[in-house]
């Protein structure tokens, strides 16, 4: 626990990346590879061929501890209450932008923290690390308002953040219809 002692009395933030861990192998999943559509053709069929290979090829055991390993950190982080920021190293192991946040969130969770702790962990606490928490990170008056809506509450189960509505961004507002336009407008 030396390194989490060194954390602690350098008062850092930690950015975590669990979602790489090789315990999670997301791109053997059907549902996660949907996401490779969003992605531009040539990174895609590129992916589509990586994750073939990669399939075939078990989850080491020294993976799947390191995964475990992991988890154990967060839980140990929190104790020691040291700040983790959310991060997923995206392209790093077929993550996708923007949907790999959702997993990394999920992760943070299993890994010991609150679902509004894995929340500021990607909002609140960068915001604080870049030091422009008197402009973004919160919602509040005289506040940058980019914010994601959503239909269900992800204080009761994070994987509620994918459960997503609406967006404002830059003063605009998208609803459902419009999203899915973007989405699918590559």
């Amino acid at each position: 626990m030396v390194f989490i002692k060194v954390c602690k009395g350098l008062r850092k933030y930690l950015h975590a990346a669990l979602s790489t861990g090789g315990m999670n192998r997301l791109f053997e999943k059907e549902e996660w590879k949907k996401n490779f559509e969003f992605l531009p053709d040539m990174i895609k069929s590129k992916w589509i061929e990586a994750a073939k290979k990669a399939t075939e090829n078990q989850s080491s055991e020294i993976s799947i501890a390191h995964g475990e390993w992991v988890l154990m950190m967060v839980r140990k982080m929190k104790d020691y209450k040291i700040k983790v920021m959310a991060g997923t190293d995206t392209p790093i192991g077929f993550l996708t932008p923007g949907f790999s946040l959702h997993k990394e969130l999920e992760m943070l969770v299993k890994g010991g923290m609150l679902p509004l702790e894995a929340i500021e962990s990607a909002t609140l606490l960068p915001a604080k690390y870049f030091k422009v928490q008197d402009s973004i990170g919160t919602i509040e008056k005289n506040m940058i308002a980019d914010l994601v809506l959503l239909n269900a509450n992800p204080l009761i189960d994070i994987t509620n953040t994918q459960k997503i509505d609406a967006v404002v961004r830059n003063g605009k507002f998208y609803n459902r219809k419009a999203l899915d336009s973007l989405l699918n407008s590559n």
